[in-house]
């Protein structure tokens, strides 16, 4: 029974480097999905936070370059709880814009926090000729995170300032929500 945790630790706790616990996951068969067509070469749990500090850095770049005024009018919105919690935690001390996110519980939490008509997006660039249908002018801030080892979902981000949004922000929290 001992053997069998000590396998299984690798799977529960991120103590491997991403190439180390692909090459075990591979070798021992195991499919590190967690949710259905995901497929990370880690186990999802551990993928899934795979560059959160980088990914806030991002936002925090971006949030620089807006002016006092700006930031005041300004959300951060993030496509995941995942990714919003992540800003809320390690982007505290850089005094950010309100997060919002239309994913789970942070769908119920962001209708208090929508404000003004400039979002700070954080946003897989596959995605970006929606935003430019969505608002008016889309600022791409020049930032990238890429990382094999993440889920899909998670890499290729890229932090966008969109301005004067084609239809109310609260109205687009409805059409982003989603649960699961």
């Amino acid at each position: 029974m001992i053997l069998a945790q000590l396998a299984a630790l690798p799977l529960l706790l991120p103590y491997l480097p991403p190439p180390a616990a692909a090459q075990y996951l591979k070798a021992w068969g195991i499919n590190a999905e967690v949710e259905i067509g995901k497929k990370p070469q880690i186990i999802q749990t551990i993928a899934d936070r795979i560059g959160w500090e980088e990914k806030v850095a991002m936002v925090v770049k971006a949030c620089n370059r807006l002016d006092a005024k700006e930031r005041e009018r300004a959300v951060i919105w993030a496509d995941n709880y995942g990714q919003a919690g992540a800003i809320e935690l390690f982007g505290a001390a850089d005094h950010l814009p309100p997060v919002v996110c239309g994913h789970n519980s942070y769908y119920l939490w962001s209708k208090e926090r929508l404000k003004g008509d400039i979002v700070v997006w954080l946003l897989n660039k596959q995605n970006e000729d929606e935003l430019r249908r969505g608002f008016e002018t889309v600022e791409d801030v020049g930032v990238e995170f890429a990382n094999p080892y993440v889920s899909y979902h998670e890499n290729e981000l890229r932090v966008y300032i969109c301005r004067r949004p084609k239809m109310p922000l609260p109205q687009l929290l409805e059409r982003m929500r989603f649960f699961y």
